[in-house]
C-alpha cells in the first residue's frame, strides 16, 4: 500500500462492511490507475482514513489532490 501511495498509483479506495469476517469489520478495495485491484482488511476504518490523510499531507498534497475514499454497499 505504501509503495503504491508514495508512487501516486492509487486511483480510488472503496471501503465496505465485511460481513464474512468475525475479526475484521471492514474491507478496503484499492483501485490503481491501471485498474488493478488490491484488498485490505481493516479493524478500524477511522484509523485507516486518519493514517491515509496524514501520509498524504506529509507528501505535500493539497486536499484536492487526495485519493478519493468512499463507503460502498
Amino acid at each position: 500500500m505504501n509503495d503504491y501511495l508514495l508512487q501516486n498509483k492509487i486511483k480510488e479506495i472503496n471501503i465496505t462492511k465485511d460481513r464474512r469476517s468475525e475479526v475484521f469489520n471492514y474491507r478496503a478495495v484499492i483501485t490503481t490507475h491501471d485498474d488493478k485491484q488490491m484488498y485490505m482488511t481493516l479493524n478500524s476504518y477511522e484509523q485507516f482514513l486518519a493514517k491515509l490523510d496524514m501520509v498524504q499531507r506529509e507528501m505535500g498534497k493539497s486536499e484536492e489532490q487526495f485519493i478519493p475514499a468512499k463507503f460502498t454497499n
